[in-house]
């Protein structure tokens, strides 16, 4: 079998009028999802990126050069960027653009959408985030969760106020119903 991609597995779905969390199985965080949810919504996205602040420091001077002269030097320096946090909330009209067959990652979604100028916003990623997809990763992983740097779950504010009782005229949902959209849901 052909791998699927991050984005491909996600046309095994069933068809959905509510917007799709997808999440990288090897990211540990605390977002406040709520707050992702409500950033979506407030700009209209077709699709919402997560994304952390990452620093990479070079241990050397950098030197600076046009040919063989030195216009600069600069010791040590810090570039900050925005990187990818493996989250995203994705709306319906945007999973159309996952082809029907071959590997499609979420990467290769997210430059299809803006290949064709429709709205993708980014998130920034405020809480707790870790990839723990390498081992010295995982254990830091391990560590963090003991000396309690994630918030419980049950700390989370929901993402939208709970359902009012159904009236007794309303028929409670079949088992077989989808489930609830993901305000509903978070």
């Amino acid at each position: 079998e052909t791998p699927l991609g991050t984005a491909g597995a996600l046309r095994l779905l069933e068809r959905r009028d509510e917007p799709l969390l997808v999440m990288n199985g090897d990211v540990l965080t605390d977002v406040d999802f709520a707050s992702m949810y409500a950033f979506h919504r407030e700009h209209g996205a077709e699709l919402t990126l997560a994304v952390t602040r990452y620093e990479h420091r070079v241990p050397y001077g950098v030197a600076q050069c046009e040919g063989p002269y030195l216009t600069g030097l600069v010791e040590k320096p810090r570039h900050r960027f925005f990187v990818n946090a493996g989250i995203y909330i994705v709306e319906p009209s945007a999973l159309g653009n996952i082809p029907p067959e071959g590997r499609f990652d979420m990467t290769d979604l997210v430059d299809t959408l803006l290949g064709e100028a429709r709205v993708v916003v980014t998130f920034p990623v405020r809480e707790y985030w870790l990839d723990i997809g390498q081992h010295a990763d995982y254990a830091q992983a391990q560590d963090d969760v003991a000396e309690g740097r994630l918030r419980p779950p049950s700390s989370h504010p929901p993402v939208a106020a709970p359902l009012p009782p159904r009236p007794p005229s309303s028929p409670a949902p079949a088992a077989s119903e989808a489930p609830p959209p993901l305000a509903e849901v978070l």
